[in-house]
């Protein structure tokens, strides 16, 4: 370590000595770092404070500095000006869910800018290995393909109210690896009665509630799509006859169709079904359409026994 080096440390650890309560700041618009009105407080002039970017919020470092830890919320972002330097300490880059996006052993310097909320990428289950892609959405994480987890799989002829049990589209059998070569599997996942649906998604992600879809939908009717929700979320292609979507947000709604709650599996190609986690009554619970005629998405209570896909959203 040559002296330079270590005298800089000396000096960030003889601060954090003399200064144990460090102040916090948060930036809450678009904007300059020395622009005192987007700043909760006041701008930070107090080396090693921690910066905290509200949702949404972009800050554009036009001077040098030196922060304990940058907190950066969904939606927000920051990059440095032409010449100027961000460095943060050692308390790291933060993510929306308070989680280090980032672990720095000491200090690192940005002269750029730095990608922490993602809009999209990938996700291995680890109770199969499956691989899914997912995308943000507003201040959401959605699962951007149906679920495809197979602990078990029946014919479409066993129904149940309050047993779990598992689908695939075309498949009337009841073993596993088999119903896993069914072509149905690999494009539209899994049918699940909503028994099934609430405790099929994995760790870390979880059945929407009906608020969660509402959520979802009314990001969408605010960002331009209203009255055609559904076909922002619909892929561009696989609808019949007519019926494909602009795919806006990279969700990927498919039309994987439904398994009828006491015959056969009908729909494919013309509809898609996602439950949700509420509760209606002791028979039904809510759901979500998509139909290759309808521009919306169709808010519905169904029969529990009905075999629909899934799609997760991250805790």
């Amino acid at each position: 370590m040559s002296i330079k080096t270590f005298s800089s440390l000396f000096a960030i650890l003889f601060f954090y000595c003399l200064n144990p309560c460090l102040s916090q700041e948060t930036f809450t618009g678009n904007g300059d770092f020395d622009d005192g009105t987007k700043w909760s407080g006041a701008v930070p002039t107090t080396p090693f404070a921690d910066i905290i970017l509200a949702a949404g919020a972009t800050l554009v470092v036009n001077q040098n500095y030196t922060c304990r830890s940058l907190t950066i919320n969904s939606g927000a972002s920051f990059s440095c000006a032409d010449g100027f330097v961000l460095t943060i300490g050692a308390g790291g880059i933060i993510n929306e869910n308070g989680d280090k996006a980032i672990d720095i052993s000491s200090s690192i310097q940005i002269s750029s800018s730095i990608q922490v909320n993602p809009t999209s990428g990938t996700f291995v289950d680890a109770r199969d290995g499956n691989t899914y892609n997912w995308v943000r959405i507003g201040n959401q994480v959605w699962m951007a393909e149906n679920l495809a987890y197979l602990p078990s799989v029946s014919p479409s002829g066993i129904a149940s109210l309050t047993n779990p049990y598992c689908y695939v589209s075309g498949y009337e059998g009841n073993v596993v690896s088999v119903a896993k070569d069914n072509s149905n599997y690999s494009t539209y996942g899994v049918l699940y009665n909503w028994p099934a649906a609430l405790s099929a998604c994995p760790s870390g992600w979880h059945l929407p509630s009906d608020a969660e879809w509402t959520e979802l939908e009314d990001y969408l009717t605010a960002n331009g799509h209203s009255g055609t929700e559904g076909t922002s979320l619909k892929t561009t292609s696989g609808w019949n006859p007519v019926g494909n979507g602009t795919d806006d947000y990279g969700f990927s709604g498919l039309p994987g169709g439904y398994k009828h709650y006491y015959r056969n599996f009908l729909g494919i190609g013309y509809s898609g079904n996602w439950w949700s986690s509420t509760e209606h009554n002791p028979s039904d619970a809510g759901s979500r359409y998509l139909g290759y005629d309808y521009t919306d998405v169709h808010r519905r209570s169904s029969y529990k026994p009905y075999g629909f896909s899934v799609r997760c959203v991250r805790d």
